[in-house]
């Protein structure tokens, strides 16, 4: 995966340029901050943070004392080091705490959420910058589908009064929150759900049973369809890749959904626009369901399906095409 150099313009067309909505921002990044996680031996917590004086499009200065938290989940075989996304947000003024968890213990689910959770809080305590009032989660996969249940422990421990946002990308599975038809967040929560339209890893139909399932404000909540063109194929590593679909997809509408929790401004953007190939071709737009479930559904034969006979949401599942 490429890496983006923080606070510099990218010279590529299908990348955001720096300044604007999803691309780097004025920040520079310390030197992270890594723990070991006592609540899993072997497993490490990482705390990344800007710095400079810059002025981000969150507000404040890159150095404030107080700087708004996304907390990150891996997906599964994954790990909580360096990616570009986690650069693209400390760009932007944002600390990022990141905790790993045995993702590769498929049975032990209830033991990879408190690891997490507990990696979590350790990472709060190892910086005094972090305004937990501000808080967003994030996952991609297996880490997707967790984050509502990361997001839930979280609020139990009074984070994100002020401004809470939730984004998830290619959800395989939730656990965590109940098997009642409605997942119950904080009113003020600002919820996305991406899924990619070529995704044969995990069934889209996951992601919009979640949509559906939070409890919000429907104006508070989308769901996004990525899709593939001739020349991008949206599929299951799309999220967080150095091209159109990464940038637009990722960057720019994870972005999108904190400034609309923080700021309260951009919350009716359109997130459909996917950029443009370094050529110039025009990316075919995402689609978008923001008060009323997708009609078209794709159920790719993916290795996690919504009907699994293990996953115990899967009464909810909608058909598939």
């Amino acid at each position: 995966m490429a890496v983006v150099l923080l606070g510099m313009a990218v010279p590529n067309a299908a990348r955001i340029p720096a300044g604007q909505l999803g691309g780097p921002g004025p920040c520079t990044a310390a030197a992270p901050v890594i723990a070991g996680n006592p609540a899993a031996s072997g497993q490490k917590v990482y705390v990344y943070q800007p710095t400079g004086s810059g002025q981000p499009r969150i507000g404040g200065t890159c150095g404030d004392s107080s700087r708004p938290v996304a907390f990150w989940t891996h997906a599964y075989g994954g790990n909580p080091g360096p990616a570009t996304f986690i650069d693209n947000l400390v760009s932007n003024g944002f600390i990022v705490i990141a905790s790993g968890y045995a993702s590769l213990d498929s049975a032990a689910y209830a033991k990879r959420y408190a690891t997490n959770d507990a990696g979590n809080a350790l990472g709060t305590t190892l910086t005094n910058r972090a305004d937990l009032t501000r808080v967003g989660f994030f996952g991609h996969s297996q880490g997707g589908g967790m984050s509502p249940g990361i997001l839930l422990r979280g609020v139990a421990r009074g984070w994100g009064a002020n401004a809470l946002w939730l984004a998830m990308f290619a959800p395989a599975g939730m656990e965590g929150v109940g098997t009642a038809p409605a997942i119950d967040l904080p009113a003020h929560t600002r919820v996305l759900v991406t899924t990619y339209s070529e995704d044969y890893v995990v069934d889209s139909r996951i992601g919009i049973e979640a949509w559906t399932a939070f409890d919000v404000p429907a104006a508070s909540k989308e769901y996004l369809l990525v899709r593939s063109s001739d020349t991008l194929k949206a599929e299951h590593f799309t999220f967080g890749a150095d091209n159109a679909l990464g940038w637009y997809g990722t960057h720019r509408n994870t972005q999108a959904l904190a400034e609309c929790a923080i700021l309260g401004s951009g919350c009716a953007a359109d997130n459909t626009y996917m950029g443009s190939t370094p050529n110039g071709v025009a990316v075919k737009p995402a689609l978008s369901s923001r008060n009323a479930p997708p009609t078209d559904v794709d159920a790719w034969p993916g290795l996690v399906s919504c009907t699994d006979a293990s996953y115990p949401r899967r009464v909810y599942c909608v058909a598939g095409d």
